[in-house]
């Protein structure tokens, strides 16, 4: 099971509706925060974004990161690094890269990423 998925997005916002996309494909729960009816929120994307207003804006174990354009490849890349860190917890940050990136391709085969896009 992957850690929570918090995704800071809006509403006009076309990489938002292709990243959900993309989760709900994939049967990724997640919770989405629209930043234009939350301040705190729009607070959290500005401040992960080195004071740009990117959505959308997606945080998972902690860590923040823009997938704005969207990329359907670097989406599956962040969230197997996150899965990587559940199957090993106890090495953390110091996995090998051979490692990490046996887990990633096995990440991609089980959610599909092959495709560049996802529809909206």
């Amino acid at each position: 099971m992957m850690e929570p998925i918090t995704m800071y997005s809006t509403t006009w916002c076309p990489d938002c509706r292709r990243t959900k996309s993309f989760l709900r494909a994939r049967g990724i729960n997640f919770r989405e925060v629209n930043i234009e009816e939350d301040p705190s929120g729009e607070a959290i994307v500005i401040k992960a974004n080195n004071g740009k207003r990117k959505v959308p804006t997606l945080e998972v174990g902690g860590r923040y990161f823009a997938c704005s354009p969207f990329d359907a490849e670097q989406l599956a890349e962040e969230l197997a690094q996150r899965a990587l860190l559940e199957f090993d917890p106890e090495q953390g940050s110091g996995i090998q890269r051979e490692h990490s990136h046996g887990v990633r391709q096995r990440y991609a085969q089980r959610y599909d990423v092959s495709q560049r896009a996802v529809q909206s």
